[in-house]
């Protein structure tokens, strides 16, 4: 039977339209429609956001090098992945703060003007994570890699944070130790990443990673500070900008 496909207009036989690949099935968008839509990008067995993390947790390398050589379909978007664990990052840490407070009755409104204000802190941090990359490695990999590696590695750090995120409820006593403990992780996890894709096993490229990693945390805790405090910081440091302020980070 012969019928016409209601994505693109093709006419086609069988299950699936031969030409953009929509099922023949597909009628009228119910809301079971839009659970199965989002359940199914969840769990995948193929290329879900829950085999996603699982691969870059054990087996990173492949990830990047397959998605990389074209292996496109296989793994769930870089950009989605990125935007949907950000969201769901921001959302746990304003429940964590909201536990906070209705454990000691005390507001801890700093903490949770410091999480507003910088939620978007990660999209000021991505540009300069890809130029750094790309200024030592562009030989090796081009922009487009580079954009791609630091959207899954960022997404990936996310997951682990929101993975992690249930133990700040039982021990909500401890939440700067927590805070501390999965910045090391993420720490760690960074540098892994870095040397598994560009470190090629040459020490110079490890040792030059080690570096770009530590200043990559320098860089975030900088714009930490002045998205939190402005052009207080600014003067305090005596510098005119962001940027003569990271430089002047490294100086002697």
């Amino acid at each position: 039977m012969t019928t016409n496909c209601k994505n693109c207009g093709t006419s086609f036989t069988g299950k699936f339209c031969n030409h953009c690949g929509q099922k023949a099935s597909v009628n009228e968008l119910t809301l079971k429609d839009v659970i199965h839509e989002m359940w199914h990008a969840v769990t995948h067995t193929d290329s879900g956001i829950l085999r996603l993390v699982k691969d870059l947790f054990f087996r990173p390398q492949s990830v990047y090098l397959n998605y990389f050589s074209g292996q496109r379909k296989k793994y769930f978007s870089p950009v989605t992945f990125f935007l949907i664990t950000v969201g769901v990052l921001l959302f746990l840490g304003i429940k964590v703060f909201d536990y906070e407070d209705y454990k000691f009755k005390v507001l801890n409104e700093f903490g949770r003007y410091a999480l507003l204000e910088t939620k978007f802190k990660s999209l000021l941090l991505l540009p300069i994570e890809i130029l750094l990359t790309w200024l030592f490695f562009h030989k090796q990999y081009n922009l487009a890699k580079n954009i791609v590696f630091w959207l899954y590695l960022n997404g990936f750090l996310f997951s682990v944070k929101i993975l992690l995120t249930p133990f700040y409820f039982p021990f909500i006593d401890y939440k700067s130790f927590i805070d501390i403990a999965i910045q090391v992780i993420q720490y760690l996890f960074i540098f892994i990443h870095l040397m598994l894709v560009f470190g090629n096993r040459k020490w110079f490229n490890n040792a030059l990673l080690f570096v770009l990693t530590n200043a990559i945390l320098i860089i975030d805790n900088i714009l930490t500070g002045y998205l939190l405090f402005g052009d207080g910081m600014l003067k305090q440091a005596g510098v005119k900008s962001i940027f003569e302020l990271i430089l002047k980070t490294y100086q002697p």
